[in-house]
């Protein structure tokens, strides 16, 4: 019953620091998701060259495309993603 007990204790802190293995991961690969689209955006517009003005028989863009919306949605939840997991991660030490 005791080897048990011990072998039940071993599994669970197994299992726990896989758990905590696989949140460090993912919260480096969000880490470096989130670098990437800083630093891509902020080359964006710094490389952006000059645009000319549309030709007068197309209509101008609009001021937020579904692509661009889609984009703000996805760097949102990645920023909150990545803040949940540095929040456990801090809670955890």
């Amino acid at each position: 019953m005791i080897a048990g007990v011990i072998a039940c204790f071993i599994a669970v802190k197994v299992v726990v620091e896989i758990g905590r293995t696989w949140v460090l991961f993912w919260n480096d690969i969000l880490a470096a998701a989130t670098a990437l689209l800083s630093r891509r955006q902020g080359i964006d517009q710094q490389t952006a060259p000059e645009r000319a003005p549309p030709p007068m028989n197309e209509p101008p863009p609009r001021a937020d495309s579904r692509k661009s919306r889609q984009k703000r949605v996805a760097a949102a939840r990645l920023q909150v993603i990545f803040a949940v997991l540095s929040a456990r991660r801090r809670a955890s030490f």
